[in-house]
């Protein structure tokens, strides 16, 4: 028995090393100027190219994910009027450099190339930035950001650098540039690949900005639980009127697909309770309880029933 294992060991280790062999001389034989190798070195390169273009923009969306997270807690630290100004001021600033030095590298990365292939790559960001400008632009006005405003005052991204400083190629000069200064520009393909003169930008995809819009409702809720002890009791009332009105336009949206955006529209119904709750504490207990304790209260005043008044989510 032993006999025949060890011939049978033999047999695969001579069959492996003869295979290895048969491999090797199929490479020497390989004709490297044939078209159907040449033709998948080039897939090779498209592939690899467009996968380091995905990494650089998933490094991107996690940088603006960052600082987007970093306006949104500045802007939870504004204590009645003392400080307002100087920190809407610092948000402002800080939402400028995202738009200068981060959006505008993911916009450059999306020259001449289709904006969905990448969008899983920089959603988070996209969202997250979304619900930055959004509150930003609550805190300010006291009113829902649209998405024009949004891509026309919150997407202004730097020009590219192929672009000389102080001297963009207005359409004034497109027009009035000769056939001769235009047909070389004409006759190169390799002008497609190259990034335009001028400023770089994108359009936001409306499923984009409305899960960002989602996310910024959860903001408020916070925003209303932090005015209580800053003794500021008006504001959660104002609150749950914009909420209601968000939620009744979120419930206009038609099926979509994928359940993201189910999952945030159930968050935003349970954030829209929770600031009613704080409502109806204030307006029914508020004169019982000293404002020193009606955050405590507030925080107390859910925890005997969970389902009271709670609305009943859809499955």
């Amino acid at each position: 028995m032993s006999i025949i294992l060890g011939s049978y060991k033999r047999s695969r280790k001579g069959g492996h090393g003869y295979n290895k062999q048969r491999r090797d001389e199929e490479k020497k034989n390989v004709d490297l100027n044939s078209p159907i190798l040449q033709a998948f070195s080039v897939f090779q390169q498209e592939l690899d190219t467009k996968h380091d273009k995905y990494e650089r923009i998933v490094k991107l969306s996690r940088d603006i994910t960052i600082e987007s997270k970093r306006i949104i807690f500045l802007l939870h630290r504004i204590s009645g009027d003392s400080n307002k100004d100087d920190v809407m001021e610092e948000a402002c600033d800080r939402i400028s450099d995202i738009q200068s030095s981060l959006l505008s590298k993911v916009a450059e990365e999306l020259v001449s190339e289709d904006m969905f292939q990448f969008l899983h790559a920089f959603t988070a960001g996209l969202q997250e930035y979304i619900e930055a400008v959004a509150f930003y632009v609550y805190v300010k006005h006291g009113c829902l950001v649209t998405k024009r405003e949004l891509e026309e005052k919150y997407l202004r991204l730097r020009k590219s650098p192929t672009a000389k400083e102080g001297e963009p190629k207005s359409q004034e000069t497109e027009a009035t540039s000769s056939p001769e200064d235009e047909a070389p520009i004409a006759k190169q393909p390799e002008d497609i690949q190259r990034k335009p003169e001028g400023p770089v930008s994108f359009d936001i995809p409306p499923l984009e900005f409305i899960l960002g819009l989602a996310d910024f409702t959860g903001e408020l809720m916070r925003l209303c639980i932090n005015s209580i002890g800053d003794g500021d009791l008006q504001l959660p009332f104002n609150v749950v009127d914009f909420l209601r009105r968000v939620y009744d336009g979120f419930q206009l949206v038609g099926n979509q697909s994928g359940r993201e955006l189910t999952r945030k529209v159930r968050t935003l119904r349970q954030s829209l309770w929770k600031v009613e709750n704080v409502c109806y504490t204030l307006q029914v207990r508020g004169s019982e309880i000293p404002k020193h304790m009606l955050l405590d209260a507030i925080n107390t005043s859910g925890k005997g029933d969970e389902s009271f008044g709670k609305p009943e989510l859809e499955t």
